[in-house]
């Protein structure tokens, strides 16, 4: 908890200090334009949504944001950038800024980004790999971000439905991981239907070693089913994975990613299914490992896309 907690709230820079490359200006621009999209983001959630939660839940989030994103225009030493961007981070999260937004945010916030663009056309802009420190805030800044954009949604519309309409919980680390499984086995079946189209399914049995095979067709016994295009239904996770990794070379063209990054992914949120159906307490399973698990599934389910609605021929591999 306490690494989580440094490596998302800590106001320094999470990159080796005795290491020059990490101090150069241009390496700090290449971070504001980083921090100023989760930053603008959640001054544009606030201006959108009817509704704001105060105080803020994200109030740590942009407190690290506005320290490093003047810790940036620190050492870009770009004047007329500073004099753009700084009233940006004088902007209260408060119902009056809602109310006054058109009037007083939005000219701050169109001026600030406006800068930024001149400053990209007048600098060549490099990209610099991040460190996983890095990594890790984004990712994890702009889930929760997501997260509080679909609570507010939702609690609008309960505030528009009557009082006894039910209420839908916000999502947790489980349901992530039952939606990468339902993704896969979409994805694994239409994949392999593509690929064989006459005996999909006999390709799908032959993928999967004989104890996995033998334990879905002994559930499928049990429980009744007698339709046999029900197999994968009744497939574990692991099963997923090995489905799609052996047959990576024709699945690939629904996903984003390539094999290596895909078997890593899959390899957390293995992990993290595990110690959710085994409910592990606190001390035996971190919350940081939870965390990891969440942006895993995150990170595999904004990867699978579909080449049949997207103008790509099933089977084409990524470039």
């Amino acid at each position: 908890m306490r690494v989580t907690e440094h490596l998302l709230f800590s106001c320094g820079f999470p990159h080796p200090i005795e290491d020059p490359s990490y101090s150069k200006p241009e390496r700090y621009l290449f971070l504001l334009y980083r921090y100023w999209d989760i930053y603008s983001a959640l001054l544009l959630q606030m201006a959108r949504h009817p509704i704001i939660a105060l105080p803020h839940p994200l109030g740590r989030y942009i407190a690290t944001v506005r320290a490093r994103i003047e810790r940036c225009l620190a050492e870009v030493a770009q004047a007329d950038l500073t004099d753009a961007v700084a009233p940006a981070l004088q902007i209260e999260f408060s119902v009056d800024t809602m109310d006054f937004w058109e009037e007083c945010g939005l000219p701050i916030v169109q001026r600030a980004g406006d800068a930024l663009e001149a400053m990209r056309a007048r600098m060549r802009l490099r990209h610099f790999d991040l460190t996983s420190a890095e990594d890790f805030f984004f990712k994890v800044a702009r889930m929760e971000l997501d997260g509080l954009d679909g609570l507010l949604t939702a609690r609008w519309k309960c505030m528009l439905q009557p009082q006894d309409s039910p209420r839908k919980a916000p999502k947790v680390a489980w349901d992530y991981v039952r939606d990468v499984e339902l993704e896969l086995r979409k994805v694994a079946r239409r994949a392999y239907e593509c690929q064989y189209p006459t005996r999909w399914l006999d390709e799908v049995r032959g993928c999967l070693d004989g104890k996995a095979r033998l334990a879905v067709e002994s559930t499928m016994r049990k429980r009744g089913v007698e339709d046999p295009s029900q197999f994968l239904h009744y497939t574990q996770l692991s099963d997923l994975r090995d489905l799609i990794s052996k047959g990576f070379g024709f699945c690939s063209s629904w996903f984003r990613i390539r094999k290596w990054e895909f078997n890593a992914l899959m390899d957390l949120i293995i992990k993290g299914r595990t110690e959710l159906a085994h409910n592990r307490p606190a001390h035996l399973w971190p919350e940081i490992e939870r965390r990891r698990v969440e942006v895993a599934c995150y990170d595999l389910l904004k990867a699978i896309r579909d080449p049949l609605t997207q103008g790509r021929e099933p089977g084409t591999p990524v470039l």
